[in-house]
């Protein structure tokens, strides 16, 4: 198969993910209606800004590094409660670097699987099919490491797994009609 067409779909799905992505966290009212808010936000930002050194994740208790007392005690607090999982930014948002960021990231995963899914002798829609499967498996063991371990509550994973299935879905519309040949498969 032409690199071309490769680059092409890759190029076509990543920008279908990406304005998948936006309308379903800008538009869409679901990704917000699974975060919560906290009183004081003003107090609570000024005390992570004061208890975090740099940039970077935070464990709420610390994580049990230590040995003997040390460790138990923090195993304690963790099982008693609350616990968090909070990624802090101490520093300025750039919104151009973070859309950058995710431009490259959504490209750089539709030129993964338009590379498989090239691989692959299947119909238009076992291509869409399998591009699914790829979805929920990339979803499952990424989203649910934060539901097991993080205390992400079931809907927001939930809700992020989906919307990845979803996003994925409509970008293996497009690669797959671009790059199903007659030699590798026939149209469904």
């Amino acid at each position: 198969m032409a690199v071309r067409r490769i680059v092409l779909a890759a190029l076509v799905g990543g920008v279908i993910s990406f304005l998948w992505s936006g309308l379903s966290w800008e538009v869409l009212p679901w990704h917000r209606a699974q975060m919560s808010t906290v009183r004081n936000e003003a107090e609570l930002a000024k005390l992570l800004g004061d208890s975090v050194e740099h940039d970077g994740v935070v464990l709420l208790p610390n994580p049990p590094g230590h040995q003997g007392a040390e460790r138990k005690a923090s195993l304690d607090r963790m099982l008693e409660g609350p616990a968090a999982f909070v990624a802090v930014r101490k520093g300025s948002f750039d919104m151009g670097t973070m859309f950058a960021k995710e431009i490259v990231r959504q490209l750089l995963a539709a030129l993964l699987l338009t590379l498989l899914l090239a691989q692959l002798s299947l119909t238009y829609w076992g291509r869409v099919l399998a591009a699914v499967g790829m979805a929920l498996f990339a979803s499952l063991t990424a989203h649910l490491q934060g539901w097991t371990h993080f205390y992400f509550p079931t809907a927001f994973t939930a809700l992020n797994v989906l919307d990845a299935l979803v996003g994925w879905f409509l970008a293996a519309l497009a690669i797959s009609r671009m790059i199903t040949t007659e030699r590798g498969a026939r149209h469904a």
